[in-house]
């Protein structure tokens, strides 16, 4: 006799397999996609941080206003591309008093929207983080003057989240990690 098919048992062994694999890769895929996010994070914090200084040397001085108590949060870019670069930033006029938001950099060509998109981290434009919502940087961690502060937000995973994990990079474009101790 020819047996054609798999037996019921057969096909319930075969899941049941498949079932024990896929629960023991699962989370090392969501580790890896956080990782993933979090050298976005990483990548897109000494990208504004360049932008801010691009800025500062073609207006000669002109200044980015604090990002406030709130940070920036990248997904709010959705209709930058609509907004109109303000007129004169880009003269460079010496002695002109320059200020502007973090949106203006966008709108202008500063930065760029799509290095931000999709990035689970809010971003502080700071001197030293002032934000009630920031650790505190040890006194060890601190080498230069604290130019960007990067905090997770919901979607970096618990190990980035924003109470246990913090980006800081420097005025020398340094990213300095900090995991907050309990």
């Amino acid at each position: 006799m020819n047996k054609r098919g798999f037996t019921l048992m057969e096909v319930l062994a075969v899941l049941m397999l498949l079932a024990v694999v896929a629960s023991l890769s699962i989370p090392g895929i969501r580790a890896v996609r956080y990782e993933i996010k979090n050298g976005q994070a990483k990548v897109a914090a000494k990208k504004m941080v360049e932008g801010i200084k691009y800025f500062r040397q073609m207006t000669r001085g002109g200044t980015v206003n604090s990002f406030g108590s709130d940070g920036f949060d990248p997904n709010s870019l959705e209709n930058i591309e609509e907004e109109e670069c303000e007129g004169g930033m880009n003269t460079g006029i010496p002695g002109r008093e320059i200020s502007v938001g973090i949106r203006q950099l966008f709108a202008c060509g500063y930065l760029s929207p799509k290095d931000f998109r999709g990035v689970p981290y809010k971003f502080y434009y700071v001197a030293i983080p002032s934000s009630p919502d920031a650790p505190a940087i040890p006194a060890d961690k601190q080498q230069g003057d604290i130019v960007l502060m990067v905090l997770g937000q919901d979607g970096a995973g618990p190990r980035y989240a924003h109470d246990k994990y913090a980006i800081y990079i420097d005025d020398r474009m340094e990213p300095i990690e900090y995991e907050v101790e309990d």
